[in-house]
């Protein structure tokens, strides 16, 4: 992290590389959710997105599986790429998975409590 910047900066420029390894692992979770029907991973992927949007990779598990570990160590290069069309393509994520979220338990409690 550079000098005087705070924990919950964003980083401008964005490695593309790690930025791509993230949306993978996203995709990947997301299709685990919709093979298995485990809702609460729900939760998971909502967090991933709001803390990529707030902090960055700095909190979220999968920023920073990629930026430390992945991007880095295996595949070995770096893009860099304009940081705030990132972050709002996470912020686009984090509506869109809010809304699935809310939708599945909101759709569950109502048809749990439907009577027949």
């Amino acid at each position: 992290m550079p000098r005087g910047a705070a924990w919950h900066s964003l980083p401008h420029p964005v490695n593309e590389v790690a930025a791509r390894t993230v949306v993978g692992m996203m995709v990947g979770l997301t299709v685990v959710i919709i093979v298995t029907d485990l809702r609460w991973l729900m939760f998971v992927l909502t967090y991933g997105f709001l803390a990529r949007v707030l902090t960055g990779p700095t909190l979220s598990p999968t920023g920073l599986l990629a930026t430390t570990a992945i991007a880095p160590k295996t595949i070995r290069r770096h893009e860099p790429m304009a940081g705030p069309p990132k972050r709002f393509a996470q912020t686009v994520g984090l509506v869109f998975s809010m809304t699935a979220l809310v939708l599945a338990y909101a759709a569950n409690s109502l048809v749990a409590t439907r009577p027949c």
